[in-house]
């Protein structure tokens, strides 16, 4: 899709476009898109941002169901592929070939060892969405009205916290779950029927290569530590 539409993402450049936002899903997978991505970003000159989300279908049906019938071997090679490059380089003192990479890792990283909460984007704590009218949302892709401008700020957050479903979906698997720690059990909005039918196994299939990298970095981690322990060690002695 990309590599089709250049011409008018150059174009797009000039009027100040500076990134992409794009959906794990058929027709994306993540060592393709991030290389996609970086190609562009080597003809424009300068950075582009990146960010790049599991496809969350927050009913049971899509205009196009093809988006969900995603390769589930392709993806998860690609990303162990992405991670198995990143630790080479770690260990190796090496410039990986796709900086764009690092971001990714960091991105699915970014919530590993905190607590399932209601705050998986900030939507509904940190922030809480206005219409015109003054309503306030959950989340600006709600239509479920939490309360207007003229409540009670804490009778809204009450009201919010009341339709929130993180308990729910921990006790329907998420804390069974052995990438919680990175999914925190996912947008509170996406429905069972979804994570049953395909949203989970996209999940995992992401995030456990980044959780088998996390370990591996950890031990280089603590080899540091302990060398540098050794070192001072000496040093005083």
């Amino acid at each position: 899709v990309i590599a089709q539409n250049k011409e008018n993402l150059f174009k797009l450049d000039k009027e100040g476009f500076w990134g992409f936002d794009g959906v794990f899903s058929s027709y994306c997978y993540p060592k393709d898109y991030l290389d996609d991505c970086y190609e562009v970003q080597k003809e424009f000159g300068h950075e582009i941002s990146v960010h790049i989300e599991n496809l969350m279908q927050y009913d049971t049906e899509l205009p196009n169901p093809q988006l969900k019938k995603f390769d589930e071997n392709k993806f998860y090679q690609q990303m162990e592929e992405i991670c198995e490059e990143y630790l080479y380089c770690i260990k190796n003192d090496k410039i990986i070939s796709n900086p764009m990479y690092i971001k990714f890792i960091e991105d699915c990283n970014c919530g590993c060892d905190k607590t399932p909460t209601r705050l998986f984007c900030g939507n509904g704590g940190e922030n809480i969405n206005l219409d015109l009218q003054g309503n306030l949302y959950c989340c600006h892709g709600d239509s479920e009205v939490m309360g207007t401008i003229h409540d009670n700020y804490f009778d809204v957050l009450k009201n919010i916290n009341d339709h929130d479903k993180t308990i729910e979906h921990g006790l329907n698997g998420c804390n069974d779950c052995p990438v919680q720690s990175l999914c925190r059990n996912a947008c509170p909005k996406i429905p069972q029927a979804s994570r049953d039918e395909f949203y989970c196994r996209m999940a995992t299939l992401r995030y456990y290569p980044i959780l088998k990298l996390k370990y591996e970095l950890d031990i280089i981690k603590n080899e540091k530590q302990k060398e540098e322990y050794e070192f001072m060690l000496n040093f005083k002695g």
